[in-house]
């Protein structure tokens, strides 16, 4: 795999077929490729974090499979508007954005270029090439047109379900240390069980 490619594939997921948009137009696009390096080694483009990749773990899509499994199979590509949906859950205040990509017109389920992204702290996060991108650089040098922006907080129903996944990753983050708890516990219980045995056979041997 190219050196730059490898600074935004996360190296535990290599494999995922998720990545299979940005090593095309990584290898097909020579401006694209540009951008990428450029953007990578300026710190202005980097690729999903394994923070950012553990949150997305944590959500539930369908209450079948979790969010990261759907991008291990490649199902991100071509889905842009529901996925930036479920990746704004991981953000406190983001912004949804719709509106035009040059770069993927004729992709799948993108004929004209029609696009959806999230942004959150003046970066754009892109579910279909899975970067992460300096939003002026982005549009700089992608052109990304955005036509709207709206805020999914505002909708209650995408609040009511962004609580529950919250309340959800608290859960299960609870039952993780009571699974740790009685772990320890059946470690400490084991060594009492050795005491007590070896304290017996001392007192037999004290009486011998």
């Amino acid at each position: 795999m190219d050196e730059i490619l490898k600074l935004v594939i996360d190296e535990k997921r290599r494999d995922f077929k998720c990545f299979e948009m940005l090593k095309y137009y990584y290898e097909t696009n020579p401006e694209f490729a540009v951008f990428i390096k450029e953007g990578t080694l300026s710190g202005k483009v980097k690729g999903f974090s394994d923070d950012l990749w553990n949150k997305m773990a944590s959500l539930n899509v369908r209450a079948l499979i979790n969010f990261e499994e759907v991008f291990s199979d490649g199902y991100n590509i071509g889905n842009c508007t529901k996925f930036s949906k479920y990746l704004s859950f991981c953000f406190s205040n983001p912004d949804i954005c719709g509106g035009t990509l040059p770069l993927i017109v004729g992709s799948k389920n993108s004929i004209d270029g029609r696009h959806t992204w999230v942004c959150n702290n003046h970066m754009i996060y892109d579910t279909s090439l899975v970067l992460i991108m300096d939003e002026d650089y982005a549009k700089k040098g992608l052109h990304y047109n955005e036509e709207n922006r709206y805020n999914p907080n505002v909708d209650p129903i995408y609040s009511s379900a962004k609580e529950f996944e919250k309340l959800k990753e608290q859960m299960e983050q609870e039952v993780a240390e009571l699974k740790a708890c009685k772990e320890r516990y059946q470690v400490l219980i084991e060594e009492v069980k050795r005491l007590k045995i070896e304290l017996e056979n001392n007192v037999k041997d004290l009486y011998r």
